[in-house]
């Protein structure tokens, strides 16, 4: 028989003090080839209770690097470059979807830049038949005007994917920040350090897994990076 559905959970706040496994299943030894890249995700690769940049404590430190593909590619099927990816066991519906981060950056002398081929991303989504439903803040650092522009995006019931990109008046990657998407019954709403920067009126219906990826937007080797998670939390809508 298919298996059941996950369940649709209820107000759920994470510092990520700790690797919780009860809350989020962390991708281990799965290649992934999406969009023009080529990923291999380890569970190593994603470290709670780390100490993160900027004074901002202890939380989740996401980490892309070419170990161990470079000392032996079939550890990584074959991938250059192996990292992060963890989602919601249980889905979420309408209401608050709320992360701390600094998004993915170089390590070293200049931590503000990041090579265009990685990418990061804060989506909520279900993908599957016959409806494709996600809401996404995407980090790109091949269209993002160093750092200055955020993208938001998104699957709604109408069809087709809506991309907008967004002036920022920082760059998003010195620090971190609070990225809020705001999903009510009339549509999706996306806001940075508390303030709307973008809104979508559209059907979103599909209860969906919070994720937190960094991924590769194209084959080969690249700069060790990070992405940093202070927080998340999930409130739901007031009824």
């Amino acid at each position: 028989p298919p298996s059941p559905p996950p369940a649709v959970g209820g107000a759920l706040f994470d510092d990520f003090k700790v690797k919780n496994t009860s809350v989020w299943s962390f991708a281990d030894h799965t290649r992934s080839t999406e969009g023009t890249g080529d990923t291999f995700y380890l569970g190593n690769h994603s470290t709670a209770g780390a100490n993160l940049t900027n004074g901002e404590g202890r939380g989740l430190v996401m980490l892309m690097s070419d170990e161990p593909c470079r000392w032996n590619a079939s550890e990584c099927d074959g991938a250059a470059m192996a990292t992060a990816h963890l989602s919601t066991i249980e889905t979420h519906a309408y209401g608050d979807y709320e992360l701390r981060m600094r998004a993915p950056h170089a390590i070293g002398p200049n931590p503000t830049v990041c090579d265009s081929g990685i990418y990061g991303y804060f989506t909520a989504g279900f993908v599957g038949h016959p409806v494709w439903n996600e809401m996404n803040f995407g980090f790109h650092p091949d269209r993002d005007d160093s750092g200055t522009k955020i993208s938001c995006e998104a699957h709604a019931n109408s069809g087709g994917y809506h991309e907008t990109s967004i002036k920022l008046p920082f760059n998003y990657r010195d620090a971190f920040h609070n990225y809020t998407i705001r999903h009510r019954h009339d549509g999706v709403s996306w806001w940075v350090d508390g303030r709307q920067v973008h809104e979508l009126k559209d059907d979103i219906t599909h209860p969906m897994k919070t994720s937190l990826i960094l991924r590769t937007n194209r084959h080969g080797a690249m700069p060790t990076a990070i992405m940093e998670v202070a927080w998340f939390r999930f409130t739901p809508e007031s009824t």
